[in-house]
């Protein structure tokens, strides 16, 4: 049985403009030659669980990044007020180093 392999972004991107130059196109080859690719070498995409907290963390680190040092413990702090404040259900977020890190890229 052949190996399973998983392609980066860079190397989809890639496969679409051979597919569209080759007259090989489909409309998802279209999609994925409009969508900006943020890591080049990412192999897989996990989906945000809880879209409101990313975005309402992005706000707060942008508004206050040039004031003072945001430290890893005060993003996480401000993430688990944030969950108060959206009413998101307990025990659904873990606020760890990883899941700081997963946010931060």
């Amino acid at each position: 049985m052949p190996k399973r392999t998983t392609l980066t972004d860079n190397q989809k991107f890639e496969f679409c403009v051979y597919a569209c130059n080759n007259k090989r196109t489909h409309s998802e080859y279209d999609q994925q030659l409009s969508n900006e690719i943020i890591n080049p070498e990412a192999k897989q995409h996990r989906t945000v669980t809880v879209p409101e907290l990313e975005l309402a963390l992005k706000e707060f680190i942008l508004i206050y990044q040039h004031c003072t040092i945001l430290s890893d413990a005060m993003m996480i702090k401000k993430a688990k007020l944030l969950v108060d404040e959206l009413e998101v259900p307990e025990g659904k977020l873990h606020f760890s180093s990883e899941w700081l890190q997963k946010f931060k890229e």
